[in-house]
């Protein structure tokens, strides 16, 4: 079973396997939800983001609904997160928390990508994700929606890179290094993480 964590209001929620896995709706993403005619486990948030009617709504249409106050120690989002954490998810998914003004949200939710191999970060043009270890894999494909893929260092990296335009063998990745930003595949393109942790950002064509 997977875990999702419905932030956006505006993502196609019918492009998930929403059926069948946990599902925490926060804020306005619960509101999506609803417009889907699809109900959460669980709804949170402080909701200052809806009216009273609104919210009133989602309490309606959710199995649990929890009310955080205001001046809580953690994001909303991280309070959704702690509430999957310690399942035996295979993975957990944040749908949204990458778009908007608030870009300190942004650097919030990729803190927690930060903490949990499992975690996923995913709106309509970008999707984030963590890989640590030694020797790990991971393969990109050009008829993949995403064109742009960066890297960036968590800790002291070793990264090599085949079938992008820009190749890289066992490249020394520090963690102020933006070297790998933007990348593209030619075909297939093959990323091995030697040794490190690392955070890797996928975006498609901006144009």
């Amino acid at each position: 079973m997977d875990a999702y964590i419905i932030l956006d209001n505006k993502y196609d929620l019918n492009t998930l396997p929403l059926k069948g896995n946990f599902v925490v709706g926060v804020e306005r993403g619960c509101l999506n939800l609803i417009k889907n005619g699809m109900q959460s486990d669980v709804s949170v948030g402080d909701f200052d983001s809806v009216d009273d009617d609104e919210q009133c709504l989602i309490q309606s249409n959710a199995e649990k609904f929890i009310k955080l106050d205001t001046s809580k120690k953690m994001t909303d989002t991280a309070y959704a997160y702690d509430l999957v954490k310690d399942g035996e998810y295979k993975n957990i998914f944040i749908i949204g928390g990458i778009q908007g003004k608030r870009i300190e949200h942004l650097f919030a939710n990729v803190n927690l990508v930060k903490r949990d191999k499992r975690l996923s970060i995913i709106d309509c043009n970008s999707k984030i994700i963590s890989l640590e270890g030694k020797n790990i894999v991971k393969t990109f494909l050009k008829a993949d929606k995403y064109k742009y893929i960066s890297i960036y260092a968590i800790n002291y990296s070793i990264i090599s890179l085949k079938g992008f335009k820009y190749d890289l063998n066992k490249y020394p990745l520090g963690t102020n290094d933006s070297l790998c930003i933007s990348n593209e595949i030619v075909e297939k393109g093959i990323l091995r993480l030697e040794n490190g942790k690392i955070i890797i950002i996928m975006s498609r064509n901006d144009k």
